[in-house]
């Protein structure tokens, strides 16, 4: 079955997921947040199966109201009022988040060729077997002769041909 309003809502800085409003009482406190009380009224959008029928209108309307707002106000505004949602990470979100932080999920390592990258940390973490990242993984074509060599059966001078070539 589909609920309505139903999708992700965003504006040119930010991004929010709407959980579906799985129930009338959800959309009611949609309804409540955004001061449009009167939908609930409304034949065209009092009930879930009513909202289906004028789909693109309905999430238009939330759209329009949600643009107008600061995100992190807007998460609170509608947390007050009971209404599932949750914001979209973008990278810089990601990487300035003191939660992640704390928990590692962005970790800093040494690279041979780049320096001091950050990459992802072990997700999830268990308290017997935390997991660690031990290095950023082999450089780029660190295995080509052995996997030239040993799986597809190329000789070294083959594989020599290769290179001179610029294929590898």
């Amino acid at each position: 079955m589909a609920f309505q309003p139903s999708r992700n809502f965003s504006n040119e800085r930010w991004a929010l997921a709407c959980a579906s409003h799985q129930s009338d009482p959800t959309f009611a406190r949609l309804a409540a947040a955004m001061n449009r009380e009167d939908m609930l009224k409304d034949d065209r959008y009092y009930t879930n199966a009513v909202r289906l029928q004028r789909f693109e209108e309905t999430n238009g309307i939330v759209a329009d109201w949600v643009k107008s707002w600061d995100r992190d106000e807007l998460l609170v505004h509608l947390d007050h009022h009971g209404v599932p949602i949750s914001a979209i990470n973008s990278i810089e979100d990601i990487f300035n988040d003191p939660h992640f932080n704390e928990r590692n999920n962005i970790i800093e390592m040494k690279h041979p060729r780049l320096g001091a990258i950050k990459m992802p940390g072990v997700v999830p973490k268990f308290s017997a077997t935390p997991g660690s990242v031990t290095n950023v993984g082999p450089d780029l074509g660190a295995h080509n002769e052995e996997i030239l060599s040993s799986m597809i059966g190329l000789d070294e001078h083959r594989i020599q041909q290769l290179k001179n070539q610029g294929v590898i």
